[in-house]
């Protein structure tokens, strides 16, 4: 049965989301509902309906349930539809701003992407332990800034860890070992580019450790 009523502006343009959106006008016209009975059913009003079908972004997951449930979809097969444009639209946008860079896509844990462009940030200027760590953070960025909960998982360590490495929060050099972990967590898969951060961290290393050893050494002269 098709749906009748105040004829729609065909959907614009092409990408995950146009496509998406189409699907979705499909869905409705095959139940036969109009935007204004959909609202009705869905108590979204017909402007929210109306974006969602329009195929200009993609609409939340909060909108396209009540859309497919309003149209008594499938929505075990709507929500991959969903996460499918939504991986597309991710990896559309990166392409659309980063024309000739060096791409990198991983999945995710999520079930989502994480799309890296371009070398990753080396320590190569850093002299102080505060520098070393503003580049780490720099790493975290470059790789999408993950959420720390995300980085503890892949990493095999508590979240609490991970905050206070982040935060270097005694001014200290953390452990080799967890910073080989965190860049592997957000991408660094380059020999070379970890050898960089290893050969950082034992310059940082010994520099910490003679000026430790220094003031002992004066500690004792005035004791």
């Amino acid at each position: 049965m098709a749906a009748t009523g105040r004829p729609q502006k065909p959907v614009r343009g092409a990408g995950p989301a146009a496509d998406f959106a189409q699907q979705l006008r499909r869905l409705r016209e095959h139940a036969g509902l109009t935007l204004r009975q959909l609202a009705a059913i869905t108590q979204l009003s017909t402007a929210t309906l109306s974006v969602a079908e329009s195929g200009r972004r993609l609409p939340s997951w909060k909108v396209c349930q009540a859309f497919v449930q309003g149209c008594r979809g499938d929505l075990d097969d709507w929500s991959q539809r969903w996460q499918d444009a939504g991986r597309l639209s991710q990896i559309t946008a990166v392409l659309q701003y980063t024309q000739g860079a060096q791409l990198t896509v991983r999945p995710t844990r999520r079930g989502g992407v994480q799309v890296i462009a371009g070398p990753p940030p080396l320590p190569i200027t850093a002299e102080t332990t505060n520098e070393f760590m503003d580049c780490l953070l720099r790493v975290k960025i470059w790789a999408g800034d993950p959420p720390v909960r995300d980085l503890a998982r892949m990493m095999a360590m508590p979240a609490s860890t991970i905050q206070g490495f982040l935060r270097c929060k005694h001014g200290k050099l953390p452990a080799l070992e967890i910073v080989t972990s965190f860049l592997n967590a957000c991408g660094v898969e380059d020999p070379s580019v970890t050898a960089e951060w290893i050969y950082a961290w034992r310059r940082l290393k010994f520099a910490e450790t003679t000026s430790r050893r220094r003031g002992r050494r004066g500690h004792l002269r005035s004791a």
